[in-house]
């Protein structure tokens, strides 16, 4: 997990972005390159563990940032039904460290959560105040995460996403890459969400910074799909015309070979209400279809 440095000579003129390497991380340094005429990106420190608090201390009273993104996190869900130890260990108890650590200098810290807190039986946008029941390893780790942050820094933001997507590995990616080999496609079309550009929720992250924004915020791209609607649309973009089948989820899960790693289960229902970003910020998200347009053009 490695930190990503930033400056800006804007209201925060030093930004300090742990898994700077990530989809996230790579869109908020591009962002904070253009943030405003004089913003620029420095570049990355070398990987270190963000759970070693004695590193993130130094890391942080050497830069002196005053903001601190937290990007990283142990994002392999099916791998964390099997190392679920050392997945708290991430995105548990560092996320609370760290918040512990900026509080005590007064640095605001932004922390990243995700829709997995959710069971996805919900009929409805998740609110903030839903009240969370993860079904995943990866689920109950981000939401301890969640619950040290605000324990440690109550004033402290936390942003939930969901489906997320940009210049590194995702499903959208990994869809574009076997379509254009001619692969056939089969994916599922009972998992129900909206897919969010990394760069989108970059620019969400820094317009909740200006506002001085705290406590649980959610952001997605607007608009309801499936995963098979995704690929979809990234066929569809990219004008390749490949066999795309829908499967539902258990379908998917027979597929599997025998004696595969498990799988983690997923929320079906994985919209997140954004009426509250949009009260803070003014402003709406943008409709999914338009930003994955966006990404797949810049990728293509």
């Amino acid at each position: 997990m490695g930190f990503g440095i930033s400056t800006c000579p804007a209201t925060f003129d030093r930004v300090l972005v742990t898994g700077g390497h990530g989809s996230l991380g790579t869109a908020l340094g591009a962002l904070l390159g253009t943030f405003s005429e004089v913003c620029h990106s420095s570049v990355d420190l070398p990987e270190i563990d963000v759970a070693d608090f004695g590193a993130f201390a130094r890391v942080v009273d050497g830069f002196r940032p005053n903001a601190v993104i937290n990007c990283a996190a142990f994002t392999d869900v099916d791998a964390c039904e099997t190392r679920e130890a050392e997945a708290m260990r991430v995105n548990g108890e560092a996320p609370g460290m760290m918040a512990a650590e900026c509080r005590a200098r007064g640095i605001r810290f932004v922390h990243v959560g995700t829709d997995y807190v959710f069971d996805g039986t919900g009929t409805r946008p998740y609110r903030e105040d839903d009240p969370p029941n993860p079904l995943s390893a990866y689920g109950r780790t981000k939401l301890a995460g969640e619950k040290a942050v605000l324990s440690a820094y109550p004033e402290a933001l936390i942003v939930r996403t969901a489906w997320l997507y940009g210049a590194k590995k995702s499903f959208v990616r990994t869809i574009a890459e076997k379509a254009r080999r001619g692969e056939a496609l089969s994916v599922v079309n009972d998992q129900h969400g909206a897919p969010t550009s990394a760069g989108d929720l970059a620019g969400a992250i820094f317009l909740l910074l200006e506002k001085e924004a705290s406590g649980l915020v959610h952001f997605v791209n607007a608009g309801e799909t499936t995963w098979h609607g995704v690929a979809r649309q990234v066929l569809d973009v990219l004008k390749l015309d490949v066999p795309l089948k829908a499967v539902t989820t258990e379908e998917y899960l027979r597929s599997r070979p025998p004696g595969s790693p498990p799988v983690a289960p997923r929320p079906r229902y994985s919209l997140l209400d954004t009426s509250l970003y949009t009260r803070i910020t003014g402003k709406n998200p943008r409709n999914w279809k338009e930003a994955l347009e966006e990404r797949l053009k810049i990728t293509s």
